[in-house]
Order: C-alpha cells, then sequence, then structure tokens
C-alpha cells in the first residue's frame, strides 16, 4: 500500500493540464507544459546525478512521474522510509510515495524474465513506476500465466495481457515527403551527427533500417538522388540496448549542403546538445519528435514508460530482435520514421531553455514509440558527439 508525503513548496509553479482542442492549441499547449517541467526537471536532475551511486539511493528510488497536472511524484520503497526523509531535501514542489519495490528490484526482474521469453511469448516487458509494477504482453493464452510469473520472479506487482499487435520497425517504400534518407529501396530518417572512431564525420539512424532492407557495412545512402555517404556500422540484434547505425557522410557533402553533421541535422536547430548523461527518463515528460513524413510540424507527446524491453518485428518474415533498455511514448509513428530523434527541453536557470536530444526512434504504431537512448547509441557503437 502507497504511502504518500506532500513535500512544503518551497518553490512555487503553476501547473496546468493540456486540454486538446485542434494541433495548433495542442502544440501550443504543450510547450507551455516542457517549459513548467523543465524547471522541477532541472533540480530533479541535479539530484539524481549527484545521488544515482549511492546505496541509499540505488536500493530505494522506486521511479518519477508527473501526473495529469505536471506535479512530480517520486517513489522510494517503504523499507527505507525513515532513511529517506531524514536524508532527502527537495527544493521543488514534489510529492514523495512509499512504494513496495525499487527500480533496482524491477530491473532485476525484468531481466530474469528474459530467460523466458520464448517460452511464454513474452513481447514486452516494462516497468510500470506509476503503479510500481512489472507489465508484461504475451501472444499465447495461458493459464494462470501471472502467478507463474510471480513466483519466477518473487515480485507480486505483475500485470500479463494477451496482446498480438507486433510493434513495426518504421521504415516505408514509399515516402515522399520528410527529411529522408533512402538505403536499397527502402526510407528511414536522419538521426543526430556524431563521429565514428576514426573521428569521421556522419549521422546516426535506426539500425533495423540495415537489416531490414537486406543491407550491411558499405550500403550507399541516398539523399535528393545523390549518393551522401555509406553505413559504417550499425546493430540490431537481441538482447543489445540499441537499434542504431551510423553512416560515414562524403565530404563534398557535409560541407556544403544541409545535412552537414551539426545541430541542424532535422528540421533546422532541432537540438542544442546530446543528452548522454544517465539523466532519468521521468514518466510523463513532454517530448518532441522531428522528421515525421506525414505531418508539417513537430509531433508532441509524452514520456509513457522509461524501461521497455520489445521484440521488434521489421517485417513478416524479415528479421526481429529483442531490444532493451528503450522509452516508450504516446506519440504515434507511420512509415519512415524510423531513425527520426526526440527532444526534450531543459531549463538551465536564468530564464534560459535548451534542446536536448534524447535518442532515435526504433518503433511503434500510430498509437506509440519507443527510442533507443543516445548514450547506449554511442556505447553499442562506440561513437562520438560532434
Amino acid at each position: 500500500m502507497k504511502k504518500i508525503l506532500c513535500i512544503s513548496l518551497l518553490v512555487l509553479l503553476t501547473l496546468t493540464s493540456v486540454c486538446s482542442v485542434d494541433a495548433a492549441s495542442v502544440i501550443s499547449d504543450f510547450e507551455i507544459r516542457e517549459q513548467k517541467q523543465a524547471q522541477l526537471l532541472y533540480e530533479f536532475d541535479k539530484f539524481y546525478s549527484r545521488e544515482e551511486k549511492t546505496a541509499l539511493f540505488i536500493n530505494s528510488f522506486g521511479g518519477a512521474y508527473f501526473d495529469e497536472n505536471d506535479i512530480l511524484h517520486l517513489n522510494f520503497t517503504s523499507k527505507y522510509e525513515n532513511e529517506v526523509l531524514q536524508s532527502y531535501e527537495f527544493q521543488i514542489p514534489v510529492i514523495i510515495e512509499f512504494v513496495d519495490y525499487s527500480i533496482k528490484e524491477l530491473k532485476e526482474a525484468q531481466k530474469e524474465l528474459l530467460k523466458s521469453v520464448n517460452v511464454y511469448s513474452i513481447n514486452r516487458i516494462s516497468i510500470n513506476v506509476v503503479n510500481n509494477s512489472l507489465d508484461i504482453s504475451t501472444r499465447a493464452i495461458i493459464e494462470n500465466l501471472d502467478e507463474i510469473i510471480k513466483n519466477m520472479i518473487d515480485i507480486t506487482n505483475v500485470q500479463v495481457k494477451y496482446d498480438i499487435e507486433d510493434l513495426n520497425a518504421m521504415y516505408t517504400y514509399s515516402v515522399t515527403n520528410g527529411d529522408y534518407y533512402t538505403i536499397n529501396g527502402g526510407t528511414c530518417t536522419v538521426g543526430f551527427a556524431a563521429r565514428n572512431a576514426d573521428g569521421d564525420s556522419g549521422f546516426v539512424t535506426a539500425g533495423h533500417c540495415v537489416a531490414g532492407t537486406n543491407s550491411g557495412v558499405g550500403e550507399d545512402i541516398i539523399i535528393d538522388g545523390n549518393t551522401v555517404g555509406d553505413i559504417d556500422s550499425f546493430i540490431f540484434e537481441d538482447y543489445s540496448t540499441a537499434d542504431a547505425a551510423f553512416v560515414d557522410l562524403r565530404n563534398d557533402w557535409w560541407y556544403v549542403n544541409r545535412w552537414i553533421p551539426s545541430y541542424n541535422l532535422v528540421f533546422n536547430n532541432a537540438y542544442d546538445y546530446y543528452n548522454t548523461s544517465t539523466t532519468y527518463p521521468v514518466v510523463g515528460t513532454v517530448v518532441a519528435y522531428y522528421g515525421d513524413y506525414n505531418h508539417d510540424s513537430i509531433q508532441y507527446g509524452e514520456i509513457t514508460d522509461n524501461s521497455v524491453i520489445y521484440n521488434i518485428t521489421t517485417y513478416e518474415g524479415g528479421p526481429d530482435a529483442i531490444i532493451m533498455d528503450m522509452v516508450e511514448t504516446d506519440i504515434g509513428a507511420v512509415g519512415g520514421d524510423s531513425g527520426g530523434p526526440f527532444i526534450r527541453t531543459l531549463y538551465i536557470g536564468g530564464g534560459q531553455y535548451v534542446k536536448y536530444v534524447l535518442g532515435i526512434m526504433t518503433g511503434g504504431n500510430s498509437t506509440m514509440s519507443v527510442y533507443s537512448k543516445v548514450g547506449n547509441i554511442l556505447d553499442e557503437l562506440n561513437l562520438a558527439t560532434y
């Protein structure tokens, strides 16, 4: 049972909920919300980076989320209630909740379940920080599966649902507009700028764009009918923490074209910095997706799950892979979106805000999408920020 403690409001912020009327007003509301959230997250990020490696935090932290009124909730486990109350002071409006399980315990259970993915046809394992539970989706109808899983992992907060819908990798063969490139006839989105271990400049995109088009290292990348570079490296395999590829751009292009590897890769001035730190993705945080093919504007939404393992399907009979440590949003995806960047607004003090690229789209459907984190991508492919 949750115990809730409201911390005194030392900083007063006006918090509002979103009311969708039309596209223009929704975007305006999202932009207002992301600035208000950014001020709260500015202080939370400092707290998280200071405490994340301490024993108390590791053993007690149960996650963080924004509620429908954009009030920040921080979960800690009940068995550490006294230590948490004595050790932590927050200079922002925040609600502290005491729950059953820490993120550490839930992640250990999540990894334990990976051993049974094929046995029980599991296609999704996620940590639900709002309910402090482990959520599992399966394609198999198995009697008492929730009880079987609880006994396997010693976690009682488990939700199992039957779900046959695949999370599709979003590349396409028929994109006609948007910031895109083609590879072996398929089309995906440019992500963010990077350099490889040799110092070569280029951009990051989704790895399944290579695997799903039967391509490989050296495959040409085409933009506006011109060969601008080739695949230098990629990863799309079971139990990796990123679905990613690096495109090595050719000098005569990245000096004179808008595809220069800079912060202007997509929609111009899409981001200022990279989120390469271990900043915690708070559920409910407003994020923006750039490069949506079937729309003329930036797509706004929220983080709905910050620790999800998904079995990604490219196409019927094509390659698939279980990708770990992804972040889920309620931004819908369309064909060709794969590889595009997700952006978060950060407050840096003094009334100033900057935009950080968080990761790139791996896949989704009409109502949701998941992205691979920047830090995981750089680690998996041995890349550096540009």
